[in-house]
């Protein structure tokens, strides 16, 4: 965590002052305040609280359910550094794990007495975050993507037409048996959005919806590199997103 990186410094520094001033001339007097250095480390450290404040003031975070087979999580429980833009303010260094089945993401910060916890960060207050090359952004529903859920989004190609996919996870019955009655279940969709519509891909009649003034060159290009939209989604609308784009810069 940066601010008990900056609290370890600080405690050295203040240790150094203070043995320096051990060491020195019994006649003279110390200084009555601390030299730049230490002034230094103790005011980055006030700022790093200030700023911490605004991020972590949210909800604690606990869920266990040993009945449930698999992880609710993104990727995997584990947390991810990265970077967040919440109620307006850039965070770098952040841990973060985003919870798919509710739809929530955690951070971690350890308390006054120096226990570990993980929080469950505003919703509303997230704007975007970050990590290992995945890029969400939120957006939250109104006339224009009416009937589109309201949430966090992966960016997946940013152009002309953006390329974005929701992910979610639902609890199933474990038909596996054993002592784990039921399982997480994953089902990603993908979503087109040019102009500030967004429209849900279900075959390739919507990706031509979205790009009717290039349909034949689109068409030709799916042709060729054989897209089907199925075994993966998301790298071929993304490729024919990007194509799209050259197609507008010639």
């Amino acid at each position: 965590m940066i601010i008990l990186k900056r609290i370890i410094i600080l405690v050295f520094l203040i240790l150094q002052h203070n043995l320096l001033l051990g060491q020195a001339d019994s006649k003279k007097l110390a200084p009555p305040y601390p030299d730049d250095a230490l002034k230094k480390a103790i005011l980055s450290y006030g700022e790093a609280v200030d700023e911490s404040t605004a991020l972590y003031n949210g909800v604690e975070y606990s869920y266990r359910n040993p009945d449930i087979k698999g992880t609710p999580f993104f990727n995997d429980d584990k947390l991810y550094n990265g970077s967040i833009v919440y109620d307006g303010q850039l965070y770098t260094g952040i841990n973060l794990k985003y919870n798919i089945y509710k739809d929530i993401l955690i951070t971690d910060y350890y308390d006054a007495q120096n226990f570990f916890h993980q929080l469950q960060l505003i919703k509303e207050k997230i704007e975007s975050f970050s990590w290992e090359g995945h890029e969400f952004i939120h957006i939250k529903q109104d006339v224009v993507n009416s009937g589109m859920p309201s949430g966090f989004y992966e960016l997946l190609h940013a152009g002309q037409v953006r390329v974005l996919g929701r992910y979610t996870k639902s609890v199933k019955k474990n038909s596996d048996g054993g002592s784990q009655l039921f399982v997480f279940a994953r089902k990603d969709n993908y979503y087109l959005q040019k102009d500030g519509a967004m429209i849900k891909v279900k075959k390739k009649r919507s990706v031509l919806e979205m790009m009717g003034d290039k349909e034949r060159e689109i068409k030709a290009f799916m042709k060729k590199n054989k897209f089907r939209l199925k075994a993966n989604p998301g790298r071929e609308l993304s490729a024919i997103a990007a194509y799209y784009d050259e197609l507008h810069e010639k």
